[in-house]
């Protein structure tokens, strides 16, 4: 739906410093129906990003290209585009309910559809009950969420939302990865930035990645996860003679009779001990990476 090809920006934070490269060559591309994680340390370019996806500043090179799907132009994309913004500004004497009304008004939609909207969505996010408050009241969470409110007024097939997560409390951001999930379900195509690494990892399909200006990764999670698998395995098991089994990678006790090793390579020779010694079997997994753990890895 969307691709960004060969972007790169750069900046200049005054008169006589020399430029910082935001962006070096970033290609990507976010498909109809996915639901899609955009991860990176703070000053990685996530931001930089999406502001030129959203046509707010213009690359030093490069293009992004808006498919039919969402309208073939910048324009007729912004039509189609639910936006939540990291800092979004609201006007503080305006109630959630007026605030979202304005924000449907801007998008000509007719009273009875937007009351709808925001009847629906506001009960799914929780705020149904602060409606009728000032926004000058409501918590950082709550703004949060009557702002994701505010960007599904109009039904849009695309979202771009920025730290959608942060400010929430873990029962608020349980709440909102389900709204997301309910949405890409509805065939909604969101596009997501955090730094928040499990959430992505939870809920997302496919994941970019950038570091300090570049791309190091596009593409589906689960392959990621599953090329940075290693062959191992963790077992708890008891046994009276722990010794018997150091061969096969550090052994520790849990209990008296009970301990827990890593085996680092194939584990049949481990098990054909085990049964030849009648030790008992507790627990036997492999240990996979996290993202977390894949990402930002010391050696990136």
């Amino acid at each position: 739906m969307i691709e960004l090809k060969g972007i790169s920006k750069s900046f200049k934070k005054d008169f006589y410093s020399s430029k910082f490269q935001a962006l070096n060559n970033v290609s990507f591309k976010i498909n109809e129906g996915d639901l899609v994680g955009f991860l990176g340390a703070n000053g990685a370019g996530k931001t930089t990003s999406l502001k030129i996806i959203l046509n707010f500043i213009k690359p030093d090179s490069g293009v992004v290209e808006y498919s039919s799907k969402v309208g073939g132009s910048f324009n007729n994309f912004l039509k189609n585009l639910g936006y939540l913004p990291e800092r979004p500004y609201f006007h503080a004497n305006l109630t959630g309910r007026e605030f979202a009304e304005y924000m449907a008004k801007l998008h000509d939609i007719k009273r009875v559809e937007y009351n709808e909207s925001i009847n629906k969505w506001s009960q799914r996010l929780n705020i149904s009950h602060a409606l009728d408050r000032k926004l000058q009241n409501y918590s950082k969470g709550m703004l949060q969420r009557i702002g994701f409110v505010s960007c599904l007024i109009h039904n849009p097939s695309f979202l771009i939302l920025d730290e959608p997560v942060s400010g929430l409390d873990p029962v608020g951001r349980r709440e909102m990865k389900d709204v997301m999930l309910e949405l890409n379900k509805m065939g909604k195509t969101i596009f997501f930035s955090s730094h928040i690494v499990s959430d992505i990892e939870e809920i997302c399909n496919d994941l970019i990645v950038l570091d300090k200006g570049e791309l190091i990764y596009s593409g589906e999670v689960n392959t990621l996860l599953t090329k940075e698998s290693k062959n191992i395995t963790e077992a708890i098991f008891e046994s009276k003679n722990a010794e018997n089994y150091k061969v096969f990678g550090k052994v520790d006790r849990l209990s008296i009779n009970n301990f827990r090793i890593i085996i680092e390579k194939d584990s049949v020779d481990f098990l054909r001990l085990l049964t030849t010694n009648q030790d008992r079997l507790v627990k036997f997994s492999e240990l996979k990476p996290t993202l977390e753990e894949i990402i930002y890895k010391s050696d990136r």
